[in-house]
């Protein structure tokens, strides 16, 4: 897929976008008794409780995080994230009826790259320079996400991208020593 679209990114944003428009067609061809209510998370940091070693958990999202404080060479990285536990909650409240259909983009107006590091030196100093990089160049691609219609619909302020960071590290953290 990657050869098709030239990114890794690119195949995975064409594929969002072709499930968007399946539910859609879905929702027009079936006419179900029921609405729908679709959440579009942008990168999903936090701990992964189903993650029992530290290479399980660098998947997904979070491999995006780990991975830029590991000094592994990323894609690139997209202004645009939110944590799990706010996820979570969204998908429960989604069934509540009081909720209205239509599509919510749950991402944190706080993500800002240059930050990561900072933030890795004040909660965890011990992993800087040792499981962590004490300095990554940051390639960040600002994305603006307008997030007042999901906090305002489910009743929440996302989580700081400095929250995301220190969940996710701790986690990993957590791992690597055991």
């Amino acid at each position: 897929m990657k050869d098709q679209f030239g990114h890794p990114m690119l195949a995975y944003a064409a594929s969002k976008s072709m499930a968007l428009d399946a539910t859609k067609d879905f929702m027009k061809a079936q006419q179900p008794s029921f609405d729908l209510v679709e959440l579009m998370p942008a990168f999903v940091f936090g701990p992964n409780p189903l993650a029992r070693t530290p290479e399980e958990f660098i998947h997904g999202s979070n491999s995006v995080l780990l991975n830029h404080l590991l000094g592994n060479e990323g894609t690139g990285l997209m202004s645009a994230s939110v944590h799990i536990d706010d996820v979570a909650k969204c998908h429960v409240q989604s069934l509540d009826r009081s909720i209205s259909a239509g599509r919510y983009l749950l991402a944190s107006d706080t993500t800002n790259w240059e930050e990561v590091i900072p933030v890795v030196k004040k909660y965890f100093p011990q992993a800087v320079g040792t499981t962590f990089v004490d300095d990554a160049e940051v390639k960040e691609l600002k994305i603006v996400c307008d997030n007042e219609k999901a906090e305002k619909t489910f009743g929440l302020k996302f989580k700081s991208f400095e929250e995301q960071v220190k969940s996710a590290v701790g986690y990993y953290l957590g791992l690597v020593s055991k």
